[in-house]
């Protein structure tokens, strides 16, 4: 009986490790800090996008303000895999940029895996596609991140927004005994308006976090939107939050 039930505990064992080698390998959802995606950089990736739109004969977009951040997966064999569009219309607002992306970018070879203690793994990456810059506009050692405006801004500035929010946060019913350091993130649309809020690191307790976010959701002003090549675009905000005595 204890033989039978040692080989059946090796089967299982070995069973249960082919079926974690068989599974689907994690895709990171982005790239440890400091590694690049491309070989050369992101000017050298500029460069041969470039020169593949001369190559490829490919006519410039009518419009010169499409802006589009192309989100996609480098797998450990360099190849890659365009993550599913979250926003279809600013896809089809931006169709001439998100068009030259599928057109171009498996001509690309200089990809360049993640890694993480020493082995390549899949991640998410991006870049920023505008097109006005890379037909005969194009400069040598152009990248896209050159060229950002000031970031989102509130107006009267990050304080007048923090007396809106305390003003607003109402902790009754809610005890702490100690300094607690929070931060809330949030996104400032193209449009000027705060949103995708969360809490990061949470409280611990759901209904003060969401007190917490609704505060801030209450303030209807709108921002300033950051920009890139002059185009407005989305930006994450850090916000701290400290409770308690100083």
């Amino acid at each position: 009986m204890m033989k039978k039930l040692l080989l059946f505990t090796l089967l299982g064992s070995l069973f249960f490790a082919q079926q974690k080698e068989g599974a689907t390998p994690a895709i990171y959802d982005k790239y440890p800090k400091g590694q690049s995606d491309y070989n050369g950089g992101n000017v050298q990736f500029y460069k041969e996008l470039h020169q593949l739109i001369i190559d490829k004969k490919i006519q410039p977009c009518e419009s010169k303000t499409e802006l589009y951040s192309v989100r996609f997966v480098v797998y450990p064999d360099a190849t890659i895999k365009f993550v599913k569009e979250e926003n279809p219309e600013k896809a089809e607002k931006n169709k001439c940029a998100f068009d030259l992306t599928r057109k171009l970018f498996k001509y690309l070879d200089g990809w360049k895996p993640a890694e993480i203690d020493g082995q390549k793994v899949a991640a998410i990456t991006s870049m920023i596609i505008f097109p006005d810059a890379l037909f005969d506009k194009y400069v040598e050692g152009y990248d896209a991140v050159n060229y950002y405006g000031p970031p989102a801004e509130f107006p009267g500035g990050v304080q007048a927004f923090r007396k809106k929010f305390s003003r607003n946060v109402n902790a009754n019913g809610f005890k702490w005994d100690q300094r607690i350091q929070l931060v809330m993130y949030f996104k400032i649309d193209e449009n000027g308006n705060a949103v995708d809020f969360r809490m990061d690191p949470s409280s611990g307790n759901a209904d003060f976090d969401e007190m917490l976010i609704k505060s801030a959701k209450w303030i209807k002003d709108k921002w300033k939107p950051a920009t890139l090549h002059g185009v407005n675009i989305k930006t994450g905000f850090r916000f701290p939050i400290t409770l308690g005595e100083n």
